[in-house]
């Protein structure tokens, strides 16, 4: 919102000077998402729009990316080649070609309204989107939903290594709650001390026997002798 409350659009802080510039965007104000390469910004606008705002972070040339629908979350691939928006209940979580500013695919999930509901892999693979009452892993590759987790929430973030997503939520008494979702297909480093070790971890989450040691079916009980 600009300085008069009058007009809509992204506010651009230089972080060495705090000198702002504010853009003109109508109907901004939801979600944004900065290309890593530095080239644009990502600004979605909620329930009404059908459109996104893409703004060139030099020129402050301001394009629209159509056929979005509703748009709240947004996030980029780290290449700066994709977007992922999701668009809410009922509705489906978009897949942007960000070369030429259009929507390529598109994968049935229906989002919670938060403005940061999705969060992209660092190996741009898979995006991590939550709903009211799920949270959906999504292959950036076929556009579907490769595992479906029973619990929703707020915002979401994965951890620099990828191996996990942290989602917030709300719990009774205004209390929140940081979930964490072990993405699969990521691995665990063990680390063994001389002697028999029981292999095994600190916290709730599974170890993933089949990454870790080639075949789940075949282990009951993990245990690995180190020599001295």
């Amino acid at each position: 919102l600009s300085s008069d409350c009058i007009s809509d659009g992204l506010r651009l802080i230089t972080l060495a000077t705090q000198a702002q510039t504010f853009v003109n965007i109508t109907g901004a104000g939801q979600g944004v998402a900065v290309m890593p390469n530095g080239d644009s910004a990502l600004n979605t606008r909620g329930i009404p729009g059908t459109t996104i705002r893409r703004m060139n972070l030099a020129s402050s040339v301001v394009a629209t990316i159509s056929n979005t629908s509703s748009s709240f979350g947004v996030a980029v691939t780290p290449d700066s080649s994709q977007a992922i928006v999701a668009s809410g209940e009922g509705d489906t979580i978009k897949r942007i070609d960000l070369a030429t500013n259009t929507v390529v695919g598109a994968t049935p999930f229906g989002s919670n309204q938060d403005y940061h509901n999705v969060a992209i892999t660092p190996d741009g693979s898979q995006a991590v989107v939550v709903g009211d009452f799920n949270t959906a892993l999504i292959s950036l590759k076929t556009d579907t939903v490769v595992t479906l987790y029973p619990d929703g929430g707020s915002n979401v973030a994965i951890s620099p290594d990828g191996k996990y997503a942290y989602i917030s939520a709300y719990a009774s008494g205004n209390n929140v709650l940081l979930k964490v979702i072990r993405i699969p297909g990521s691995t665990v480093a063990l680390n063994f001390v001389a002697g028999w070790n029981l292999a095994g971890n600190s916290v709730s989450t599974a170890l993933n026997v089949a990454n870790t040691f080639g075949d789940a079916a075949l282990v009951t009980t993990v245990w690995k002798w180190v020599a001295s």
